[in-house]
């Protein structure tokens, strides 16, 4: 159910991580800067490189693909005030159960060093269906049970997900409202979040899909299931 009493933390260690260079910015980027604005200390981890597929907005392959999104992923990320952008390399649409533990011992490492109270990643079903996506929800989910964290999921309402066309994959139904334990109001932002999906220009064109669901909606919503593995 919505918990509308849920305190969102303050002056703590966040860490965020996501399969790709562009999926804070693209999905709960309100809530990284509301984080920031209340005095934590945000850290992102990016599993791959983003090197899959061609540059957007010239259409062609590019071979430092990789390296041009590291370089927009580190400029959104600092603009929307986070502290420190960590990029583990890996294979951009090559996540698998075979790098399931090498990926995870690379973030434990960094979480060691950090100590989060809370991870922040993408829903179990990895929002779009991508494969890396919920790769990269399990490791976190795994690695909280083990460390005995917070997680927060960022999803999609079914209401959003009428917003978004069918992507090239299996894109998943949004959850219903009383699945979800946080809507976090981030209106305010809306000028600044479309300011950073600007950035993102290797990914022109899934950055126009998500401006235009952003426009579609009266008030901007993110929304969260939680889950507090220290309780379990």
């Amino acid at each position: 159910m919505t918990n509308k009493n849920l305190i969102l933390p303050e002056n703590q260690n966040i860490l965020a991580v996501f399969a790709h260079p562009d999926d804070d910015v693209f999905g709960p980027s309100g809530m990284i800067m509301t984080l920031c604005q209340k005095g934590n200390q945000v850290f992102e981890i990016f599993v791959t490189n983003g090197d899959a597929g061609t540059n957007q907005k010239t259409g062609k392959k590019e071979k430092d693909l990789g390296e041009k999104r590291k370089k927009e992923a580190q400029k959104s990320a600092f603009f929307m005030g986070v502290k420190e952008v960590f990029f583990l390399g890996f294979a951009d649409g090559f996540l698998s159960n075979n790098l399931y533990h090498d990926v995870s011992e690379k973030i434990k490492k960094i979480a060691g060093k950090i100590n989060p109270s809370v991870f922040l990643t993408y829903e179990p079903r990895g929002v779009s269906g991508h494969v890396d996506h919920f790769f990269t929800s399990m490791v976190v989910s795994f690695i909280a049970s083990k460390l005995k964290k917070k997680v927060f999921y960022y999803c999609l309402s079914k209401k959003q997900r009428e917003f978004i066309k069918d992507y090239f994959i299996f894109f998943p139904e949004g959850y219903e409202k009383a699945e979800i334990d946080l809507k976090l109001n981030v209106e305010k932002y809306r000028e600044k979040k479309e300011k950073l999906i600007k950035i993102h220009q290797t990914q022109v064109k899934d950055g126009k899909r998500v401006l235009e669901s952003i426009k579609k909606q009266r008030s901007l919503i993110e929304n969260f299931l939680i889950r507090d593995f220290s309780n379990e």
